[in-house]
């Protein structure tokens, strides 16, 4: 059997230097893939969500009340929805407690400046109101939900990405050093950068003396085939919980004495890159659309 350096690991406890937690918990596949997918969705949410439907369910979720009501302004939007340009009518109406106003939004009835028209309003909130059978948005709820399915695909990878880094942190401080044994190799119709993806299991003896199998994918199979047995780490008092350590997340290395090492400090920052982006140019459109409103 051919040895390598990997083998002989410390220990543990074994230290995790800071700038390896680092690229473990972002640099890894799951993470550098949904950032950006999370970063991008968000573009979508703030432009169509935002102005629809589905952010005033719940100011007309109460009992409505109605008042005759006229139009006194009429613009076209630009928006256009199943081929149809959205407009925006402004409307007055009297309430007991005076007069109010309010803006609907339609793509199919059409209204001029004059109408008569019935609004929809609730009772001790009459700024809260609309025409009745129009939106108080630009575009409708469906409009409203689709593009938050693109973020939310983004957000349940980051969060795997996360879960499997700090698993991979824990497992590399307290894990148990175990030799697999590939025993099982599947292509899984997959490709990552035009390389296939394989499932691959390992089987390995715990110190308890059983038997385990440890599965894996990845589309670096190779990392995992140069030796008679490749190196993991497992928990000690759950066995079944393994990482193979050439396909861990961030690709962990370590010196001659077994310890792990600190990743450069580029790398590491770099890892951060994206999330920052993401994270960054958010907070920074949420906090104009604020000042607008202030």
């Amino acid at each position: 059997m051919v040895q390598h350096e990997r083998k002989r690991l410390a220990t543990p406890p074994r230290k995790i230097p800071f700038t390896t937690r680092l690229e473990i918990l972002f640099g890894g596949l799951t993470n550098r893939i949904g950032w950006p997918i999370f970063g991008l969705g968000m573009v979508f949410f703030w432009v169509f969500s935002l102005e629809s439907d589905l952010m005033n369910i719940r100011k007309f979720s109460s009992d409505l009340k109605t008042a005759k009501g006229k139009i006194y302004k009429v613009r076209e939007t630009g928006s256009i929805v199943n081929g149809k340009e959205v407009e925006e009518y402004s409307y007055q109406f009297w309430t007991e407690s005076g007069l109010h106003s309010g803006t609907s939004y339609s793509r199919d009835q059409h209204y001029n400046i004059k109408n008569e028209v019935v609004v929809e309003y609730v009772d001790e909130h009459p700024e809260f109101s609309r025409i009745q059978g129009l939106r108080t948005a630009e575009y409708g709820i469906a409009v409203g939900l689709l593009p938050l399915i693109v973020p939310f695909v983004g957000f349940i990878m980051v969060y795997l990405g996360f879960k499997g880094g700090n698993h991979t942190i824990r497992l590399l401080k307290n894990g148990e050093v175990g030799y697999g044994k590939l025993v099982k190799k599947t292509a899984t119709g997959r490709e990552i950068n035009d390389q296939i993806v394989y499932q691959m299991f390992f089987e390995f003896q715990a110190e308890d003396g059983e038997k385990y199998l440890v599965e894996t994918h990845t589309h670096e199979a190779y990392r995992l085939e140069d030796e008679d047995v490749e190196v993991l780490l497992y928990n000690k008092e759950r066995p079944t919980e393994a990482l193979m350590f050439d396909s861990m997340p961030g690709e962990p290395k370590v010196d001659t004495e077994g310890n792990i090492k600190a990743t450069g400090v580029s790398v590491a920052f770099g890892a951060l890159l994206v999330p920052i982006l993401a994270i960054g140019g958010n907070l920074l459109y949420m906090i104009s659309l604020i000042i607008q409103f202030i």
